[in-house]
């Protein structure tokens, strides 16, 4: 069976099962990284947004025999009443740039990944990486708006400018957590290792509090030179996905080829294609306060 038509059988199914003042829709999406994803979204009467739940691993399962139509569509509708957006967007809010100032933010995404993407958005190069902006629609920072250029003109803005008013917001709305990686595998492990939290041999993993689009969190004004001065030592940044970096001092005399080989490994194996951040690694040099890629 065609993807196609599988999609319109699950559309079919879903139909079935939602209230009438629900719409039921088959989307596309350019997610990061150019990477493609098929999905459907639930819309209730009156509301603005609604999740998209992709159906392409879905599908696979479904190739496979692993799943039905009906088991698929049970899912479907699990994961649509956990994310139900019972909410529309004030767009008044939006278009008044006085408003939606408060509320955007920048992440990073890769440069050469997002060749297309970047022609449509603002953005700033920040070596092989692009900041670029979004607009949080909830407090909770769960869903957001990507900035586009078309909305740049409608709010009478420049890059800078949203880029002044990212700087001053994202450390605010998207607070960054810094622990070693002990700590983190302890909680996943429910068991806590904390050790020395600069002992020279440990790595670190840094990202926001919400665990989403954390890799940006190495921009934050002061971060990396506060913790560089107390581990004494120069620091190995390492692009562990979109959502977070992995901090390891570079007194460890790791050589830098190793850890590149294995972050390119990692990128191809563990990381979701729409994951990756970068293949490259950087250094952050306490005598210059500058990060650099090596």
């Amino acid at each position: 069976m065609e993807f196609t038509t599988f999609m319109e059988l699950v559309r079919n199914e879903a139909e079935k099962r939602v209230c009438g003042d629900c719409s039921v829709q088959l989307v596309t999406t350019i997610k990061n990284n150019g990477i493609v994803l098929n999905g459907i979204t639930i819309l209730q009467d009156g509301c603005n947004i609604s999740a998209i739940i992709y159906l392409n691993d879905h599908y696979e399962a479904y190739r496979n025999g692993t799943a039905t139509i009906g088991i698929i569509t049970d899912t479907v509708m699990d994961t649509y009443e956990k994310n139900k957006i019972d909410r529309s967007i004030d767009m008044g809010d939006f278009l008044n740039y006085a408003s939606a100032k408060e509320r955007i933010v920048y992440k990073l995404v890769n440069t050469e990944k997002n060749r297309e993407l970047l022609e449509h958005i603002p953005h700033v190069p920040f070596h092989d990486l692009s900041i670029v902006f979004e607009y949080l629609i909830s407090q909770e920072d769960t869903d957001s708006i990507l900035i586009r250029n078309k909305y740049m003109n409608i709010w009478n803005v420049d890059t800078e400018e949203l880029y002044r008013t990212a700087f001053i917001n994202t450390p605010l709305l998207r607070k960054y957590e810094l622990k070693s990686m002990s700590e983190v595998l302890g909680e996943l492990a429910d068991i806590m290792d904390f050790g020395d939290p600069c002992d020279a041999v440990s790595m670190y993993v840094l990202r926001n509090e919400s665990k989403v689009l954390g890799a940006a969190c190495i921009l934050y004004p002061g971060l990396l030179r506060d913790f560089v001065a107390a581990c004494r030592s120069d620091l190995y940044v390492i692009p562990s996905s979109i959502h977070e970096m992995l901090i390891l001092p570079h007194a460890n005399l790791i050589e830098s080829g190793q850890i590149k080989e294995i972050i390119w490994d990692i990128n191809r194996v563990e990381v979701a294609a729409e994951e990756v951040l970068s293949d490259n690694l950087y250094i952050y040099e306490q005598s210059t306060d500058l990060l650099r890629m090596v």
